[in-house]
Parts: structure tokens; C-alpha cells; sequence
């Protein structure tokens, strides 16, 4: 996990994000690997579930 926060921040420093705000491009990201039949897509979707807990409700 700790691996694809580096990778999400380092992507995000290097200015790809620049079409959308910080937040809506983490989303992107991990809604994109959620998909991925992967440990890393299923720590996508608890990331997911917990954002959605905390910042939807």
C-alpha cells in the first residue's frame, strides 16, 4: 500500500493531474484499479469504501 501511495503522490507532483483537482484524480486512480483482479485492486476498493464512509455520508 505503501508503494501506491508513493506512486499516486509521485504521479500527481509530476502534474498529471492538472485537468482535475487532487482529489477527483486519487478517486480516478483508484476506481481504475479497483476494476484489476489484484491484491492492489482490492485495497483499491477498501480504500474506496472507506472514503466513501467517511467523506459521503
Amino acid at each position: 500500500m505503501k508503494r501506491l501511495l508513493g506512486l499516486l503522490i509521485s504521479l500527481y507532483m509530476l502534474g498529471i493531474s492538472h485537468l482535475m483537482n487532487g482529489e477527483e484524480f486519487l478517486l480516478d486512480v483508484l476506481e481504475n484499479m479497483e476494476s484489476e483482479d489484484s491484491v492492489e485492486g482490492l485495497k483499491a476498493k477498501y480504500a474506496l469504501e472507506e472514503y466513501r464512509k467517511e467523506f459521503t455520508t
